[in-house]
């Protein structure tokens, strides 16, 4: 299974900088191969991914302390598995 659909229904909101797709809409040239990769992987996949960077964080001290959070003390930084690739021209 795979996400061919997986960007169908994002939308670009007005104003703001996107990483991945330009003002119209088309994806960035630096993007082109991770958005491949992205649409043929599923998302069982993709979540798996996420779930072992998480687990790799947290067992190599990626992590801050909330002292006053009722959940816990020590928390990973937060990240996104989907890279942010800015072109050095940019």
């Amino acid at each position: 299974m795979t996400n061919k659909h997986l960007f169908s229904s994002y939308q670009l909101l007005p104003n703001t900088w996107d990483e991945m797709y330009s003002e119209t809409s088309n994806i960035r040239s630096q993007y082109e191969i991770i958005n491949d990769y992205l649409k043929s992987t599923s998302a069982k996949v993709l979540y798996k991914k996420e779930e072992l960077s998480r687990h790799l964080f947290m067992s190599q001290g990626v992590t801050f302390t909330v002292y006053n959070d009722k959940e816990g003390v020590e928390k990973i930084f937060p990240f996104d598995i989907v890279p942010r690739i800015i072109k050095a021209s940019e």
